[in-house]
């Protein structure tokens, strides 16, 4: 017997990472979409459309599909049937999934920064890494890891009330390396993944 069960096909090639929960699968497209398909039939429950490539793996927060695409925003769906709850603009594409916390989304930029945004959508704060991020940042009881793609690796301090360089705790500089994986952690330990630039 055939152990495949279904094929889907979108109008583009795909590298956004699926996320399964409660039997529906999402993830993004080159075709500049969003799906929620059955996991049991392959069947499409939705269809959202933004004007840009879909890269990077989708967030499932608080009833929302949190995911940037290559327009510059950051859109958050209703995970139900795809509304459109809000976005935020950047100055470059949203490449790398974003994470959450209990109550904070970071969602990081190929313009640099990392966007720290509530569910209903309100940025709470930004931080310029000084290069673009194309890696997924990973959080750590100490705060959030982000690296961006030349090498700098920063502990950012999750806080709101955190204000400009306080918010950075520590940072590495891996010289000469370029970082584009996503980032790991095992309790305090965080995993980098680079390559000679």
């Amino acid at each position: 017997s055939d152990p495949l069960r279904w094929v889907f096909s979108t109008g583009d090639k795909i590298w956004s990472t699926p996320v399964i929960r409660d039997g529906v699968v999402y993830f993004g497209s080159h075709d500049k979409k969003v799906y929620a398909v059955d996991l049991a039939s392959g069947e499409e429950l939705w269809q959202f459309t933004t004007t840009g490539v879909v890269a990077g793996r989708p967030l499932l927060f608080s009833g929302l599909v949190i995911v940037g695409s290559f327009d510059r925003n950051l859109y958050a769906l209703d995970a139900r049937d795809g509304t459109l709850r809000w976005q935020v603009g950047g100055s470059n594409w949203f490449w790398a999934g974003a994470v959450a916390d209990e109550k904070t989304i970071f969602a990081p930029s190929m313009d640099g920064n990392i966007y720290a945004i509530d569910a209903n959508g309100t940025l709470l704060w930004k931080h310029d890494m000084g290069s673009p991020i194309v890696s997924r940042p990973v959080l750590v009881p100490r705060g959030l890891a982000v690296a961006g793609k030349n090498g700098k690796v920063s502990l950012l301090n999750t806080n709101q009330a955190a204000i400009g360089l306080k918010r950075e705790t520590s940072a590495l500089n891996l010289q000469d390396l370029e970082v584009k994986a996503p980032l790991f952690a095992d309790g305090e330990a965080i995993f980098v993944g680079a390559q000679n630039s």
